[in-house]
């Protein structure tokens, strides 16, 4: 089974030149053996944290079940 293309090529795109430049990144600063993508003990230690303020996302509200369609 193949993964048909969803359309979003200059997203996924750019996603993956981002991963791509992480990695590249992240082999340089690590030993050979190492996994460059590994947070935990690794990239946690390399990497800035996230600030608390920096989380920006709000959960709806939900919908009533009157106001669901049909």
């Amino acid at each position: 089974m193949t993964r048909q293309p969803s359309g979003c090529t200059e997203t996924a795109s750019r996603i993956r030149g981002r991963i791509e430049n992480v990695s590249d990144w992240a082999k340089k600063k690590l030993p050979e053996d190492d996994n460059p993508v590994r947070w935990k003990n690794l990239l946690d230690k390399l990497l800035p944290g996230r600030s608390k303020g920096s989380h920006r996302w709000r959960q709806h509200t939900a919908l009533s079940f009157a106001d669901l369609p049909s």
